[in-house]
């Protein structure tokens, strides 16, 4: 069997690289790393049961994965190797595995890259909560105990999903009345699963003791509706002053400014 050889040369030039560099024999055990990965190790000792990473060399790979069968499966299949895992449930890696091939082209072992990505994660999952938070604007309205939702663009199922989840803890936890559903700028590719999603959502609103209002119906979505004998079973309103109006006059309050608008 081919063996591991690494020169000083290439010891130096692998120290001097910023990522975590590991490498292993065909057997999968670990027999060098650099000096980053040196450091890494170090901080996270504890998670692997080792005093210092010295004590990790020699060590079967499988000391940092629950389940090394999928790992080995894909060290022995399915190289060059690129993915995003998380480990320990506390760390997002950016791992790359390769075979380690020597001057006769023969597989010595692999070499393996741990970029530690941990913080850019975080930060992608702030980035992505506030876009969904954008994408599913839940407002309130100047009506008490009124809540505005402006569905916009393209909805699927888990946006959907989403919106039904947020909507139903706003509703619960501030004594929503009204829901006003404003579909005049979403975008219809599948009235059929539309039609089903509206009816669950406004289901689940109700269930919470609320009313919810549909505003600016398009003619694709009424024509679905009509010819599908479908009622809403919901106040449902041209326009966003329509519904506006409707909710002033059954709070006691005066509409003499609304109409003039």
């Amino acid at each position: 069997m081919a063996t591991v050889i690494i020169q000083n040369e290439t010891m130096s030039v692998l120290d001097c690289i910023g990522e975590n560099i590991f490498i292993a024999n065909n057997d999968f055990e670990l027999i060098w790393m650099n000096k980053a990965a040196h450091k890494l190790i170090d901080q996270i000792k504890e998670l692997i049961h080792v005093s210092d990473s010295t004590e990790v060399i020699g060590k079967n790979l499988s000391i940092f994965h629950a389940n090394f069968g999928r790992q080995k499966a894909i060290l022995e299949k399915y190289l060059p190797y690129h993915s995003r895992i998380e480990l320990y449930g506390r760390y997002s890696v950016e791992l790359k595995v390769t075979h380690l091939i020597n001057e006769q082209e023969e597989k010595t072992g692999y070499i393996l890259t741990w970029n530690d990505i941990t913080e850019e994660e975080e930060e992608n999952q702030k980035k992505q909560k506030l876009i969904e938070e954008i994408s599913t604007p839940i407002l309130p309205m100047a009506v008490e105990h009124s809540l505005l939702v402006p569905l916009i663009g393209t909805y699927d199922s888990e946006r959907f999903e989403k919106l039904q989840q947020k909507l139903l803890l706003e509703c619960s936890t501030s004594g929503t009345e009204y829901v006003v559903f404003d579909f005049s700028s979403m975008l219809f590719e599948d009235n059929e699963r539309i039609i089903n999603q509206i009816a669950t959502i406004s289901e689940t609103i109700v269930l919470v003791g609320a009313e919810p209002i549909y505003v600016g119906f398009q003619i694709p979505l009424i024509r679905e509706l009509v010819n599908r004998k479908i009622k809403t079973g919901a106040k449902t309103f041209g326009t966003f002053k329509q519904a506006s109006t409707y909710l002033l006059k059954k709070n006691g309050y005066s509409t003499d400014l609304t109409d003039k608008n």
